[in-house]
């Protein structure tokens, strides 16, 4: 009993700060714990953001100080400060600073990069475990107001030796920042909407206004942590009209005391947030757009409770509440609900105490918010648990106030208990599972297991082994690995575990295949990750890796005499197509730059297309290459299913990143080859498909031929289709027995036959029974169809045209037809009859110059316009897209104006045969061209290659170069 009233006696100031100096130690150090032992999957990716922001500061590039929409503003302005205090006080990291500035972004497969952020890690790591101890400091402080000494003291002592609340506190992360700031915010608003009329007043109320503003700026700092700060917005909306209905007359005062926790809230979002300063509604729509992004979309699948799955429902946190919760708070939370259930227990007027009623309500406010997320981890459970760690204090308390002769026992007994849970996780805290729910040995069959502490002790393993530094490695988390393992780390993908010397498997993936395999048996396991009772991670040696099968071809051509491609590479593995190429800077750079890379089969129909910035190995622009630099870039293709064994090629194309120009290919004979170049022809032979899933089609297979045949479905027609040209349609078939050879598919628009084509280009006999197929299918639209809806409609043909199938209707298909002109004009001044190819002809063409009184030339002069009319009529449809030049070529042979364009504005593929098109070019000499006699030199050629198009005369003789020269024109000042 007298030990009972010595603990319920108000600290003095003394013991107040001695115990403050002793809980900024206690959480300081397990805090410190992850140094050097582990990183986290996230960690490096905040270092990058950190040294942005950093850079963004010091350039006062205001907008760009929101990396993220996270925000994770706090996270970088204390990682930055670390990277400051870092650069002062060892300089020479400022080469690895700049290194990461020129970064594009930061990818999980970029391991070189990996190594040279965690440089900065550290400091990042100490600056946050600091600020969090400190927030402790300030939640103790708060707590003393509201709940006593010694319940604030063992509740903080607590959160400051819990490992999994220490271990998330000292990342350079955002969750324990998060915590921090909104345990604070709650603290004082429960603070400041205590009523005077209380029957427990405390001495602050006296200064709410204080604590009002505390609370909002606490929330603010807490919504700069993480978006989910944004939840203390409604549920202090919720406590202040609680908070008016318990004092009923006071709501000026309740009015008043929000709309200062609400102007508090966003003074200290433009204090802390430079982008604010530049574009507040730009940043904030990016912090809300991640929101929704985060709370709508589906992150890859997880473990948990058995499955490996996206979706885990509402239950979720509830169970990983269970795990995570320290078993010291666990059991003080069964006795507070035990005596909270005997009404008798309960202080009187409690109702009017806000701690109470926040500490009790916000953790399940904040779980249901939660749970509205596809995106579930048991992190984002932490701001939950301080204020349940202060309700469990108080049950063990009301506990000892029925029973005071257990309070040695209770007090010896927890310390050690909390000491023991604690010291039994270093250096891994974050797998720290309550023992009361079973521990390890039970969450690694319910929650997901490790965050990259087994990969990261795994690469700190092999660095000790000798010969590591020429090795590779494949695991499945980067950043953990790569900057302990001294050789090549990959990220583990499909069928790239061959490639590697070592293979890292953790308990995660174990948990991933339902434990359905002992890990330690086999061969070629080398060494097991052993920690807290559970093997953790497992290292594999491939004795003998072998090198992916690359084709390689050599293509020397260059892009707009600013990059040289020097060759590709293809390998065709299962369902993946990986493209290797290398590149080289014609001349320095500070261009960028996208590469096009697609796919198509024989018919030019394209089945698959990647896009993306131009880059180096370490994720580079060539602003950044060095000038003999030669960097191979991997780019990989994953099929689609369905995709038919046949021969397809590959094309190239790069543009340039601000105008979205397509920049010309040059051979190696300096001539202009197009704007495609292909780098490989080659056989795909993909694994046959015979499961529908992958398709992810609505509609119902439809059974054809005497259910030999099923129709699966299409995917959606055009908008609309212009008439006298061309659209794609794709379908979707699975051969259900043998079929015969040969079989045709007609295309009808309502009754009008359109066009018959090979029901696939595997051919039917050599489909196996059961294989899915997906077919695209080129289909002309004639001229003459009237503009308006069409029943576009397929049947099912033999070899020799006989329909054997029903109609099928694939949809309406809306056409348009444009105004068209197909006689020529009577007035072109000068009619010529030339074939370009068996595509189009030329007519005829208008030559407006001013024409000298002394010369039977038509002449014009330096500066003046010359108005040029090419007059076309096209021979049939095609499905190229052709170009027009048109080189005004001095005297001394160079082109002085060029002049590039589809003939009259029109893509080619929209002609119809017949056609007469108008193109006209407006030609300006420069005010200093020579004067002398020049020529027009026009042709035609195909866009993609760059080819021209054969010019023959009426006559039928073939115009040299590929090209039709103009009577001559005379340049006279």
């Amino acid at each position: 009993m007298k030990l009972f009233l010595q603990w319920q006696r108000p600290l003095s100031s003394r013991q107040a700060t001695i115990f403050s100096i002793l809980l900024f130690v206690a959480a300081l150090l397990p805090r410190l714990a992850a140094l050097g032992n582990y990183i986290t999957p996230d960690e490096l990716n905040w270092v990058h953001r950190s040294v942005l922001f950093h850079q963004a500061l010091g350039q006062g590039e205001w907008v760009a100080t929101l990396t993220t929409g996270h925000p994770g503003v706090l996270t970088t302005w204390f990682g930055a400060l670390g990277i400051q205090v870092q650069l002062w006080l060892r300089p020479t990291d400022i080469a690895v600073y700049d290194w990461i500035t020129h970064l594009a972004w930061l990818a999980p497969e970029n391991t070189a990069a990996f190594p040279q952020l965690a440089t900065f890690l550290s400091a990042g790591r100490i600056a946050v475990a600091g600020v969090n101890s400190l927030g402790l400091l300030a939640i103790f402080g708060l707590a003393r107001r509201l709940a006593g000494d010694w319940a604030a003291a063992v509740a903080t002592g607590l959160l400051a030796l819990d490992p999994f609340v220490a271990g998330l506190s000292g990342l350079l992360h955002v969750d324990g920042l998060l915590t921090t700031f909104t345990t604070i915010s709650l603290l004082a608003l429960a603070i400041a909407l205590t009523s005077p009329k209380s029957p427990h007043p405390s001495a602050s109320i006296r200064v709410p206004l204080l604590f009002t503003a505390v609370s909002g700026a606490a929330a603010g700092c807490a919504i700069l942590a993480k978006s989910a700060g944004l939840t203390l917005i409604p549920f202090a909306g919720l406590a202040f009209v609680v908070a008016l209905l318990a004092w009923r007359v006071q709501w000026r005062r309740s009015v008043a005391l929000g709309l200062i926790w609400l102007a508090a809230m966003i003074a200290i979002q433009f204090v802390l947030l430079p982008a604010l300063w530049a574009d507040p509604a730009g940043s904030y729509e990016t912090i809300i757009s991640t929101i929704f992004h985060e709370t709508e979309e589906a992150l890859p699948r997880t473990f948990f409770a058995g499955f490996y799955k996206q979706e885990h429902g509402s239950v979720f946190y509830p169970v990983a509440l269970l795990f995570r919760l320290n078993p010291i708070p666990f059991a003080g939370l069964l006795l507070a609900a035990l005596f909270g259930l005997r009404w008798k227990q309960l202080p009187t007027g409690w109702w009017q105490l806000p701690f109470l009623w926040i500490s009790l309500f916000w953790p399940i406010f904040f779980i249901i918010v939660l749970a509205q997320a596809t995106k579930k981890y048991d992190r984002y459970l932490l701001p939950a648990l301080p204020l349940l760690y202060l309700l469990g204090t108080l049950g063990w308390g009301q506990l000892l106030r029925l029973r005071p002769s257990l309070t040695r026992h209770v007090v010896v007994g927890g310390s050690a208990a909390a000491l023991v849970y604690l010291l039994t996780a270093v250096p891994y805290l974050l797998n720290a599972y309550n023992p009361l729910a079973g521990g390890t040995l039970t969450a690694k069959h319910i929650m997901p297991l490790g965050w990259g502490e087994g990969v990261s002790a795994a690469a700190q393993w092999l660095a000790e082994q000798p010969g590591v530094a020429e090795k590779t490695a494949v695991v499945s988390i980067g950043p953990a690995f790569a900057p302990f393992f001294p050789g090549r780390t990959l990220i583990n993908v499909e069928n790239n575990r061959q490639e590697a010397d070592f293979i890292v498997g953790t308990l995660a993936n174990l948990q991933v295949d339902h434990f359905r395999y002992n890990p330690c048996s086999g061969p070629r396991l080398v060494h097991c990750i052993r920690y807290d009772g559970e093997i953790q991670a497992w290292i594999y040696a491939n004795n003998d890796p072998i090198e992916p099968e690359i084709v390689w071809r050599a293509q020397t051509v260059q892009f707009g005499g600013q990059i040289e491609l020097l060759a590709a590479g293809t390998a065709v593995q299962d369902d993946q197509l990986d493209i290797f190429v290398q590149w080289q800077l014609v001349q320095p750079t500070d261009g960028r730059f996208n590469v096009q890379i697609r796919l198509l089969d024989e018919n030019d129909q394209l089945w698959l297309q990647l896009e993306m910035p131009l880059l180096n190995e370490i994720y580079f622009y060539p602003e950044d290459w060095q000038a003999d630099e030669q960097p191979i870039w991997h780019y990989p293709l994953e099929l689609p299913p369905g995709l038919l064994p046949a021969q397809y090629r590959m094309e190239l194309s790069l543009f340039a990143d601000e105008s979205g120009a397509q920049l010309p290919v040059v051979g190696a004979d300096g001539r202009f080859a197009g704007v495609v170049q292909p780098i490989a022809e080659l056989d795909v032979v993909p694994a046959p498909l015979f499961q529908t899933a992958p398709l992810s089609l609505q509609s119902e297979p439809q059974p054809l031929l005497d259910n030999t045949l099923l129709f699966l479905g299409q995917a959606d027609l055009p908008e609309s289709i212009l008439a006298a040209s061309n659209f794609t349609v794709d379908l979707y078939w699975q051969g259900l027995a043998d079929l015969s050879a040969d079989l045709q598919l007609q295309f009808w628009a309502n009754e009008l036959p359109l066009m018959t084509l090979p029901l696939s280009r595997f051919d039917t006999a050599l489909w196996r029974p059961g294989q899915v197929i997906h077919e695209k299918y080129r289909v002309a639209v004639p001229a003459e169809l009237a503009a308006g809806p069409h029943d576009l409609r397929v049947d099912i043909l033999d070899g020799n045209g006989r329909s054997l199938s029903e109609l099928i209707s694939l949809g309406t298909m809306s056409v348009v037809s444009p105004d068209r002109l197909f006689s020529l004009p009577d007035d072109i001044g000068q009619p010529v009859l030339l074939r370009f190819g068996d595509l189009i002809s030329l007519r005829g063409y208008d030559l407006q110059a001013r024409t000298a009184v002394t010369s039977t030339l038509p002449s014009t002069s330096p500066g003046d316009p010359i108005q040029l009319t090419l007059y076309w009529q096209a021979d049939r449809q095609t499905v190229g897209i052709f170009s027009t030049f048109v080189h005004f070529v001095g005297p001394d042979g160079q082109i002085v104006v060029q002049g590039d364009q589809w003939p009259g504005g029109l893509p080619s593929n929209t002609w119809a045969a017949g056609q007469v098109i108008i193109d006209e070019y407006a030609i300006q000499l420069p005010d200093d061209a020579p004067t002398g006699s020049y020529q027009i030199v026009l042709g035609l050629y195909k866009v993609a290659t760059g080819l021209r198009l054969p010019i023959l005369a009426e006559d039928g003789t073939v115009l040299p170069s590929d090209q039709f020269v103009l009577p001559l024109l005379e340049v006279a000042r």
